[in-house]
């Protein structure tokens, strides 16, 4: 580990942040001016963000909270959409980018799918990671963008060894602070648990032993 990384910035670097990473530079192919739309204020969307604004990205991020959607823009992110108050948030976002994302980051799974391929542009990848906001109750009505747009759908589960390294150096070179929640002690870990279930956080949460 570099000297300019402490152990707590290294642990979430491992975990949300090689997933960010993998998702936006691996499969996403990021480059300066690209548009990215990452769902939630979780660990890898909050990773995903400021990954993407170390490569000159234009970001949009959603929320619920609109306290949420302050801090992100505070972060870096260019636009933010409360998805609550906005229940079409694909076509918002789309719009809100000049033209939809050209990487989705994608945190809650099926039953965002369809809004995430609505806020994706043409020639859009979608990098598909857990499933927060649970099972689809349908099929996906717009299907058909999928081969419309040409789009790319990946599933994303962590990353390498090496895509961990690329990531701790361009961290540690470009002084980028992993968001971190709360820390709890070894002792309260159900507490820590009990926390992060009732999603008030933002960034990541850790045990410390």
């Amino acid at each position: 580990m570099p000297d300019a990384l402490s152990d707590q910035q290294a642990v979430p670097l491992s975990a949300a942040g090689l997933t960010a990473w993998n998702a936006l530079v691996e499969i996403g192919r990021i480059k300066a001016g690209d548009r990215v739309l990452t769902l939630g204020t979780g660990g890898v969307s909050i990773a995903a963000l400021q990954i993407a604004k170390m490569h000159g990205a234009k970001v949009c991020i959603t929320s619920s909270s609109d306290e949420k959607l302050e801090a992100a823009r505070k972060l870096g992110a260019d636009v933010t959409v409360n998805y609550r108050t906005n229940p079409q948030w694909g076509a918002a976002a789309f719009e809100a980018l000049g033209g939809g994302a050209d990487i989705v980051v994608d945190t809650a799974g099926q039953a965002t799918l369809p809004q995430s391929i609505a806020a994706a542009a043409p020639l859009g990848r979608i990098a598909i990671i857990g499933a927060l906001a649970g099972a689809a109750t349908e099929g996906l009505p717009n299907f058909g963008s999928i081969i419309g747009k040409n789009l790319g759908l990946h599933g994303v589960a962590a990353g390498s060894r090496d895509m961990l390294c690329a990531l701790v150096s361009a961290a540690a070179e470009n002084q980028i602070e992993p968001v971190i929640d709360r820390v709890f002690p070894f002792e309260q870990t159900p507490e820590a648990y009990a926390y992060l279930e009732k999603g008030g956080h933002m960034g990541k949460v850790l045990v410390e032993l």
